[in-house]
Formats: structure tokens, sequence, C-alpha cells
């Protein structure tokens, strides 16, 4: 229990666990914040199909609302505290819900729930005496495939710090436009996770807060889940992933639904909102020329630090301002005097010039340099053999996209920035 104590010293800790029997060795907790979601049940049932397996697995569902919510959802919330009171799982699997009410306006969202949930799995993990057990986090309106728990079962066997898996977002029932939008959306998640890929960028990674994991010792020792309203598991990710010890699950899935959303200011449910209500089309993206531009100055940033070097004087103009304003140059400074080898300059840069500097970065060079680009014809851009991909149904191009990954092709052969 010490990383336990050490974690609530220095951190703001979400723990209203009740006391309850800990089993020996608990290998993975998967956490399902809820709130609002009718369809609860689906995500039950959806594990309750999954191939069993020996391993000690716990499920705990957080069910949430802030104050003032209305009557019908508080009444929703209490049926479905009943409906998995009296759930059972074919398999051994244990199910706790944890029920948030009258949570105070400023704090009541997922990055709230989801950390009340974490906080939990963490807690009774170590406690179980297995530090590299893993938490799993999940959404409510999700299915996954029958061997989702296997393939998390695999993982927790390489004791990894951090897990990402496999997503594809569901289509059913959608009309013509929400299909466009959700297809062109994933496209640009699948492009951007490629564009880190290719500039170099060591610690890129699908940020999906339904599709992600973490090991309970590596979640304490980093400071647990925070408890932003949107966002959260992209922080979250941007601050896990340097730690190394990274696995993508490519041999199970998760689906997320396809729905729109207006409750957060960004992400899947909000891009497609905005789409529906034609406020900006998901298909527009961040221009390939800006990720040639970042891989350039990654390039030669690092060359400056392999020769102890801040000179910015030959950097690209385009962005010269993004660089001053960020204080690149005394930043490089800094690095080079407190570091005592190449290997640890490089690391020490991409832990400062992270997921959130790059995207910035990103922000500004669409703003003021590349413009936007279509995702379909941005892919084809960085595409070593067009002939391989369908780039005139984006939908077909999207199930390739998803293939390879299945395939865990490596994307050296098949992109390139020019």
């Amino acid at each position: 229990m010490e990383l336990w104590e050490v974690y609530k010293k220095r951190y703001p800790v979400l723990d209203i666990d009740a006391d309850s029997v800990i089993h020996s060795s608990i290998n993975i907790i998967i956490v399902i914040p809820s709130f609002k979601e009718p369809e609860l049940t689906k995500i039950l049932n959806s594990l309750n199909q999954c191939s069993p397996t020996d391993a000690n697995i716990e499920v705990i569902v957080v069910l949430n609302h802030s104050e003032g919510t209305e009557t019908d959802i508080v009444r929703l919330h209490k049926e479905q505290i009943e409906y998995c009171r009296d759930f059972q799982f074919k398999q051994e699997i244990k199910l706790s819900v944890i029920y948030l009410e009258n949570i105070p306006t400023k704090k009541a969202g997922v990055g709230y729930a989801r950390k009340v949930g974490m906080d939990i799995a963490a807690k009774r993990i170590i406690k179980s005496g297995n530090p590299d057990g893993i938490i799993v986090c999940l959404d409510a309106d999700c299915l996954v495939s029958e061997d989702y728990i296997i393939a998390l079962t695999e993982a927790e066997k390489l004791k990894p710090n951090s897990i990402s898996i496999a997503f594809e977002h569901r289509f059913d029932n959608l009309d013509e436009k929400q299909l466009y939008g959700i297809v062109h959306y994933e496209l640009f998640l699948r492009y951007y996770n490629v564009a880190l890929a290719l500039i170099g960028y060591p610690f890129g990674s699908y940020t999906i807060g339904s599709a992600m994991g973490v090991s309970a010792s590596c979640y304490l020792k980093s400071g647990g889940m925070n408890q932003r309203k949107a966002g959260e598991d992209f922080y979250f990710m941007n601050k896990i992933l340097p730690l190394g010890e990274h696995v993508f699950l490519s041999n199970c899935t998760v689906f997320p639904s396809s729905r729109t959303s207006d409750r957060v200011p960004f992400g899947t449910g909000r891009a497609l909102q905005q789409w529906l209500e034609n406020k900006q089309d998901p298909a527009l993206t961040y221009h390939p020329d800006s990720f040639k531009l970042i891989k350039d100055f990654f390039v030669q940033t690092l060359e400056k630090l392999k020769n102890s070097s801040s000179d910015l004087s030959n950097f690209p103009a385009e962005f010269s301002c993004f660089i001053a304003q960020e204080l690149v140059e005394q930043k490089l400074k800094e690095i080079i005097k407190n570091t005592s080898s190449i290997d640890a300059a490089q690391k020490r840069f991409f832990q400062w010039f992270d997921a959130f500097l790059i995207m910035k970065l990103l922000n500004y060079l669409r703003d003021e340099v590349h413009g936007r680009i279509h995702v379909v014809e941005a892919l084809r851009v960085i595409c070593k053999d067009e002939a391989s991909f369908n780039f005139e149904e984006p939908k077909q191009l999207l199930f390739q996209l998803r293939q390879i990954e299945k395939e865990n092709r490596p994307l050296g052969g098949l992109f390139y920035l020019l």
C-alpha cells in the first residue's frame, strides 16, 4: 500500500470506495463513467459476451450527475444502480457501481467521474498486491469485441506502463450526413496518428478515453487522472506516454458510438454536432506541409542538441514567431546545460515539446501559413503508392487503414513526408 499512501499525500484523491473485500492479485479493473447513458446495459452485455479468462477482472461503473440535474436523468441513474446490482456476469467478473450525485457544477464532468473510478481502481489493485495490474478506461456508449478481455489479460502479463486499444466507430443507423461526419473524423484521427510517427515524435499514440489503459503503479507515480470536463484523455496520455513501455493492442477492438454531443467543447461528439449544425467540416484538417515543417524543425533541433548549440538563426521563418513565443532558444540552452548525453537531451526535449505543444504549433501553422486541407487529400499527399488505397471512397479508405493497423504493418512502407 506504500504507493497509495504516497499518492494520497502528493495529489488530490477522489476515493469514496466503501470498504469491501479485496481479491488477491487483481489483474484488470475496467472503469466506465456514465452520465445520462440509456444504453449502459449494452456495454455490460457486450463485456458479458467476451471470451472467458482465468484473470481476476473487475468492472467499476461510475454513475454521476451534477447538482440541478433533471429529474428524469436522476431516475434513470437510480434504475441503473439497481440493474447493476442485479447484473451477473457469466464468468467471474466483479461488478461495482459508484453513484456520484449532485456534484458541484464546476467539478462535474467526465474527468471528475473518470478520476473517481480510476483512483478507486488503483487503490484496489495496489491493495491486492499487484502493482502491475491494469486500469482500463471504457465508455458507457461503447461495445467491445469478444477477444477484448483476453487481449487485456495477455497485455497485463507484459507489464506495460500504458496501453491503447484499436477502435472503430460504429456506423449503424446513421443518415448520409452523419456517416460523412464520422468517417471523415475517424480518418482525421488515423491521419494524425500516422503523421506524428512520420515527424519522428517518439511518444505518439491514440489518446481516446474509451480505448486506453495504465498500470496501477504508473497511474499513482504519475499523479493520476485530471478532472478536466473534456480532453482529459489527451492530457492524461500525454503525461503517461513519455514514461515508455507503451503497448498498442491491435488484437481486440473498442467500438465507440458515432452520436453527436454538445456536452463537451471538443472530441468526437462535439465535432459531429458542429458538422450537423453546418459550423465545421470534420474533413478539413492540418496540411501535410505543416507536419513536414515540424519534422524539419525536429531534425535540426536534435542536430543542434548533438552539437550543444542553441542557435536558432537558420530555423524555418514560417514559425519564427511561434519559436520566439514559446522561448525555444532559452529551453534548448537549459536542456544542454542540464543533460550529460545526447540521449538524455533528446528525451528531455520531447518531454517538453510534447503532443500538446505539437498541436499548438499545428494550429499556428494552420491559421498563419498553410490553411486547411481535406483529410482524404492529405492522406493522398503522404501516400507512397496511391494505387494501394481507395481515395475515391472515403469509407473504403477508412476500412483499409483499419486493416493496416490490425495487421501491424509498418507505416514507413506506406507513407512518407516529402
